[in-house]
């Protein structure tokens, strides 16, 4: 038992974000040493390019574990909510620092590409001093093995890792392990490219069209920097975006869910922003409830929002509401009501009603109500109504279809409250 215990205390240990980010820096270390090595040892741009991305890598790696230290602090009132910011910061670096090496790697792939053509390379060369030396590719049927096994290797190791990266940054909160590992998914394509580049180069060796294997090598070193140019913009792009408090994006789906709950007739102003991974919602919520039900509508707003942001990334989230009743417009409208004594509630049907209370309705209150008792006959309950000039009938079930039918030639709708409790639509009579 003590053994079993120990065994998965070491597991638990591994779906730590501590843990997560030893072990990809490990990886990393792999990828950097076979790439560095192979492609230094045959003159391959697209390897030691990719493999000088790698090492970018492995310092963010580095990084990253002091950044989840400190972004794991708990609030504060200086930082009341946290330091999870600090994850972005590092996501913005991370998308500079792939931005410069892809434009690295861009004038490197250039330059191979010029040196085919002598007269365009000495041109060149001639305004643009800085384009770096271009070394030949030298493979041999010695050397081809470990190139294939060192890039089909890393890319087993970069799907691997980028989904033990995701999913750990997902459930323990850490948008920058998120992030990291999402790079290391594009490393993946990378490296697909990369091995396409090193067993393409060795087809074309000894061939006719030989003479295309710079191209084929040089062309896949500008197609690595530029995927790795698309990934540094898009971290770069979310990362500027959240420290500018730019809306987290669902804002439309937010307003319809909002919308879609009972009681609530608007979003009059909605903001949403995020930090870490954490999204923060203002809502300005309009609605006829009473102030008694302000609590539940808030917590079936929560609820609602909570569960959607989950599932698109955000594990946690602050839904922050404040409610407005609606610009006043008067109505008259009136509630069926069932009265046994002292006693009223609204009653489930009109037909089941004993007494109908009319009103004025402003949009915040009832106004001049009075209460009487019902007609018997269906004809003569919508005369009444429609002498009262009410617009809307409310009961707390569901009306029959000759009854709807009834009121509409009057002009009158009738609608289901949303409780049968008299005083939490709005109603209070004085005893």
């Amino acid at each position: 038992m003590e053994n079993i215990a120990t065994q998965r205390g070491f597991l638990q240990f591994f779906k730590t974000p501590r843990a997560t980010t030893w072990v990809i820096a490990l990886v990393n270390l792999l990828k950097v040493t076979g790439k560095l090595g192979a492609g230094g040892l045959v003159h391959s741009q697209v390897l030691i390019a990719d493999g000088i991305h790698n090492l970018a890598d492995l310092a963010e790696g580095l990084v990253i574990g002091l950044v989840i230290r400190v972004s794991g602090k708990p609030p504060t009132a200086d930082y009341p909510f946290g330091r999870k910011n600090v994850e972005t910061f590092t996501s913005l670096g991370i998308g500079v620092g792939l931005l410069y090496l892809a434009l690295q790697f861009i004038v490197k792939s250039l330059a191979g590409l010029l040196s085919l053509w002598p007269a365009a390379d000495v041109a060149a060369r001639s305004v643009a001093s800085f384009l770096p030396a271009v070394e030949q590719v030298t493979t041999s049927n010695a050397t081809f093995p470990w190139l294939v096994a060192v890039t089909v290797g890393s890319f087993i190791l970069s799907m691997l890792g980028s989904q033990y990266e995701i999913a750990i940054g997902k459930r323990s909160g850490h948008q920058v392990l998120v992030d990291a590992g999402r790079e290391m998914r594009s490393d993946s394509k990378i490296e697909m490219v990369t091995v396409f580049a090193v067993v393409g180069e060795r087809v074309l060796h000894g061939t006719s069209i030989a003479y295309l294997a710079p191209v084929l090598e040089h062309g896949a070193t500008l197609v690595v920097a530029l995927m790795i140019m698309h990934t540094g913009w898009e971290l770069f792009l979310k990362a500027w975006r959240v420290l500018l408090q730019h809306s987290i994006g669902h804002d439309d789906q937010i307003r319809q869910l909002c919308c879609g709950l009972a009681g609530v007739l608007a979003v009059r102003d909605l903001k949403t922003f995020q930090i870490g991974q954490l999204a923060v919602c203002k809502l300005d919520i309009v609605t006829r409830r009473g102030h008694e039900a302000y609590p539940h509508l808030e917590a079936g707003l929560r609820d609602r929002l909570q569960a959607y942001l989950a599932e698109n990334e955000f594990p946690e989230a602050e839904i922050k509401v404040a409610f407005h009743a609606p610009e006043r417009s008067w109505c008259r409208m009136a509630f069926a009501i069932v009265q046994e004594g002292g006693a009223r509630i609204v009653a489930p049907t009109l037909e089941k009603a004993t007494h109908l209370a009319i009103c004025a309705w402003d949009g915040a209150e009832h106004d001049r109500i009075t209460i009487g008792a019902l007609p018997d006959s269906l004809p003569a309950q919508a005369a009444l109504l429609a002498r009262h000039h009410v617009q809307t009938v409310y009961v707390f079930g569901d009306e029959s279809e000759q009854t709807v039918d009834e009121l509409r030639k009057h002009g009158i709708g009738i609608e289901q409250a949303q409780s049968y409790l008299l005083p939490v639509m709005g109603l209070r009579f004085e005893h």
